[in-house]
């Protein structure tokens, strides 16, 4: 749990970031990836409040960073280490990770080098593995389930980004609405990246850091609430449910069928339900008590 003195400020990557705190409850979730979009109303249901203290920290944010951090050098051990400098600033014992897509990766990579942190990780539609393998997988899976008025779309959208002299992260990724979502025109996913100001140099690191990431190369043994959405051609869900199926033994997994890359969105109340009853079963909020009383007694 926090304490009454954590900072409302931490130090990460070079930078000094703000932390944004809501909700409540017994366990401490910890948001990863660009947490200045998950704080938007919604985007990670108000019904979890009761359950969680949700922590939002967003190493991707564009703000002032030192001179002596340079992103060129940076490698995933970095983003792992800025992920345990925050939980230790922010003085929690154990923590819940939040990775969505991306963000994914940094959860599963953290939860090797210190799985003693982590009392289960929420994924949401995160890749398992990435690089060429990905990349063909998701076209495949494009190509053979998007229906035509997607198919359509998506080419538009391209002729479009391909006008644009300077690309932004979120130019192609708006250019790509066709694979994440199951009705892309709609205008909330066109304005989708509103007032998120992303720190594009850190991000195209990230991104070109994870493209060599294999579960099936680390040893993953953190309980794991896996949500996957039926129309995401991004991380389509037989990536988990066929190409790791035989690793999956603390990993329980959902495919909502009426969602794409935003189950949490999409299909909120469904995603709540199954969440809750994913905690109830491994009696998550016992063991929270426990590592709290014993936070406690080290105390004194």
């Amino acid at each position: 749990m926090r304490s009454i003195s954590s900072p409302l400020f931490i130090e990460a990557l070079g930078k000094r970031l703000p932390v944004h705190v809501r909700g409540n409850g017994l366990l401490s979730l910890l948001v990863l990836g660009p947490a200045t979009l998950f704080e938007k109303p919604g985007f990670i249901p108000a019904a979890w409040d009761e359950q969680f203290t949700i922590y939002f920290v967003d190493f991707f944010a564009l703000s002032e960073r030192s001179s002596s951090c340079h992103y060129d050098c940076l490698q995933l051990e970095d983003f792992v280490g800025a992920v345990e400098s925050t939980r230790a600033q922010l003085q929690l014992d154990t923590v819940v990770l939040f990775g969505h897509s991306a963000a994914g990766v940094l959860a599963m990579e953290y939860s090797t080098r210190y799985p003693d942190r982590v009392l289960f990780n929420i994924l949401l539609c995160a890749s398992p593995i990435w690089g060429g393998y990905k990349n063909k997988l998701t076209t495949d899976f494009f190509q053979q389930n998007a229906s035509h008025r997607r198919h359509r779309l998506f080419m538009r959208d391209q002729r479009r980004l391909h006008k644009i002299d300077r690309v932004s992260f979120v130019h192609s990724y708006n250019a790509r609405r066709a694979y994440f979502y199951k009705y892309p025109r709609q205008m909330f996913w066109q304005n989708l990246w509103d007032h998120v100001v992303l720190d594009e140099p850190l991000v195209n690191r990230y991104f070109s850091l994870i493209q060599n990431f294999d579960f099936r190369a680390i040893a993953y043994h953190t309980q794991t609430f896996l949500a996957l959405g039926l129309y995401d051609a991004s991380c389509p869900f037989y990536m988990w449910t066929d190409d790791v199926a035989a690793m999956l033994e603390n990993i329980e997994y959902y495919v909502f069928p009426d969602s794409g890359h935003y189950p949490m969105l999409e299909e909120w109340q469904a995603l709540t339900i199954q969440l809750r009853a994913y905690i109830d079963r491994h009696d998550f909020q016992r063991c929270m008590l426990s590592v709290t009383d014993q936070s406690l007694l080290r105390a004194v």
